[in-house]
């Protein structure tokens, strides 16, 4: 027999790791550096280069993960803001954003209560290219 806190979790598919990683995430941090790789070339961006590559800033709103998608937003290079939705898997490991219909895994590789590294790896067209990004919190 299961007991009434297995069933509540199993209903809402909320754990304490992903909601943990969305309270982790509330804010808005500033991209640092970038590191871009296919295959055997690597590119190593700091932080002017990687804001002009990848975004500025990226918040993230404050989110109950049992709810909904959470929501946030970034700003460009062109200091243009664009609005996204995201969800946290069960072991607070990973993001699935998406933008305009579009949905991008996004592994978060360590986090604290002022600095991130995020993982991205996207295959298009037989090429895979693996992006990796420090931000630190605003």
């Amino acid at each position: 027999m299961l007991s009434a806190a297995t069933v509540a979790m199993i209903l809402t598919g909320c754990t304490k790791d992903d909601q943990k990683l969305a309270n982790d995430l509330e804010g808005t941090w500033e991209v640092q550096s970038a590191v871009f790789t296919e295959g055997d070339q690597t590119l190593t961006l700091d932080k002017a280069g990687a804001q002009e590559a990848l975004f500025k800033e990226i918040t993230f709103n404050d989110c109950k993960v049992k709810d909904d998608d959470c929501g946030g937003s970034y700003v460009d290079s062109e200091s243009d803001t664009y609005s996204f939705t995201y969800d946290v898997n069960e072991e607070g490991t990973q993001l699935s954003i998406t933008e305009d219909g579009e949905t991008s895994a996004v592994d978060v590789v360590e986090i604290d209560s002022d600095a991130a590294k995020f993982s991205i790896t996207d295959t298009e067209d037989g090429l895979t290219v693996n992006i990796k990004f420090d931000v630190t919190k605003k």
